[in-house]
């Protein structure tokens, strides 16, 4: 398996608009319910800022927001 199994083009953003975490958070999480990911943005934004809480997901300026919640469909 590779990256490309994980994600699809819709789901990168090189930069996203705005300096805010939460707000990065709110549009990726957006996306990944516009694709079918998970099931409620709200929800899913709502876990990763509650793990962001307990330890950053940026490392060399790239983040890789994770959480685990019921409403996720699918790995990504």
């Amino acid at each position: 398996m590779t990256l490309a199994h994980f994600t699809e083009p819709n789901l990168l953003v090189a930069r996203l608009p705005g300096e805010r975490h939460d707000n990065a958070i709110a549009e990726l999480s957006a996306r990944l319910e516009i694709a079918g990911r998970i099931e409620s943005a709200h929800s899913f934004a709502r876990a990763v800022l509650d793990h962001e809480g307990l330890v950053s997901a940026v490392f060399d300026e790239v983040a890789f927001s994770l959480a685990r919640a019921r409403t996720v469909t699918e790995l990504s």
